[in-house]
């Protein structure tokens, strides 16, 4: 139900946005989309739900208080985290000017579109139905959430290391053909930065704020660090250093700080399953590096990852694929 409201509220959403940018207002279609997205949502859940707002003063309060610790480290750890997707986009604009930024983030788009669309869902879904103080359940839904957007992803990683410039040329035409570049560090991105996205419910569930501030606070560091060493090399060096960084540095501070000290889950439970995520991924970095594209070789990793995604989750995996056969049939 959740999903078809929103894919409802998409359509008609979307659809105002092209009456509205047909008839020239500019920037105005965004705004508008926004408003009428959440407007319908609020409409269709209410009527669902038969929810009526009632406002009433001294209970805001009272809940504004209870909860002010939890809204301030929420809100600051959201604020740095802005800062951190956007620095990028400040000093190439600045140092290499508006069309190197326009390519940069034409490439940087699909990593946003595909945490949009894959890890999205997870978030609103499969996280949502963990019970809060119950670690054991939240890792296993994490865990599980995790292998399965490794193989929704997997196959879209390899197809953009393998073949950048077909991408390009039939998403955005010949003219971008300077983009393909970028893609395969993108694909490699992509995989991981999806797996990190649905971290922060882990220590919104496990009521560890602090940590979540100390963590954005931590990858912001990173990602300003290994942008800055980029753009003072070369336009060229900024993926690369970007992606260098976030996958050696950025992807096992955030995994130990969210399931070791959030959730403490002992390490040999998290070397069982990280480990191999982590040197795939850095098998990648290496052939994409190396411009090494040997297709059996790149065959023969996935098979061995596939492998271990399988046993190691293979109960839950049979019982997720049987639930949703069920519900489609």
């Amino acid at each position: 139900l959740l999903g078809q409201i929103q894919l409802f509220c998409n359509i008609i959403s979307a659809s105002i946005c092209l009456i509205v940018a047909i008839t020239h207002k500019s920037f105005y279609a965004l705004i508008i989309r926004e408003l009428i997205y959440n407007f319908s949502q609020y409409v269709f859940f209410s009527y669902r739900d038969k929810f009526k707002v009632t406002i009433v003063y001294k209970e805001i309060i009272i809940t504004v208080k209870e909860i002010k610790s939890f809204l301030a480290k929420i809100t600051a750890s959201g604020t740095i985290n802005y800062f951190s997707r956007n620095i990028d986009n400040i000093l190439i604009s600045k140092f290499y000017g508006e069309t190197s930024l326009g390519l940069y983030s034409r490439g940087y788009s699909l990593i946003y579109l595909s945490i949009t669309l894959v890890s999205g869902i997870f978030n609103n879904v499969l996280l949502s139905s963990a019970k809060l103080n119950d670690n054991n359940e939240i890792v296993r839904i994490n865990f599980l959430s995790t292998d399965l957007i490794s193989i929704l992803l997997y196959p879209v990683m390899i197809t953009l290391i393998l073949f950048p410039v077909e991408i390009v040329s039939i998403l955005w035409g010949n003219q971008w053909l300077i983009v393909s570049e970028m893609l395969p560090y993108i694909g490699v991105l992509l995989f991981v930065q999806c797996q990190l996205n649905i971290l922060e419910n882990v220590y919104i569930l496990s009521k560890s704020e602090s940590l979540l501030f100390i963590a954005t606070v931590i990858n912001t560091i990173i990602i300003t660090i290994s942008i800055c060493i980029g753009v003072s090399i070369s336009y060229d060096t900024i993926i690369k250093s970007y992606t260098i960084f976030n996958i050696g540095l950025g992807f096992p501070i955030s995994i130990l700080l969210s399931y070791y000290f959030a959730l403490k889950v002992n390490l040999i439970t998290l070397a069982k399953f990280w480990i191999p995520k982590f040197v795939l991924a850095w098998s990648l970095i290496i052939i994409v590096f190396t411009e090494y594209y040997n297709p059996f070789l790149i065959i023969a990793i996935s098979l061995l990852y596939y492998t271990n995604i399988i046993i190691y989750n293979k109960s839950e995996l049979i019982f997720f694929v049987k639930k949703v056969f069920s519900k489609l049939l």
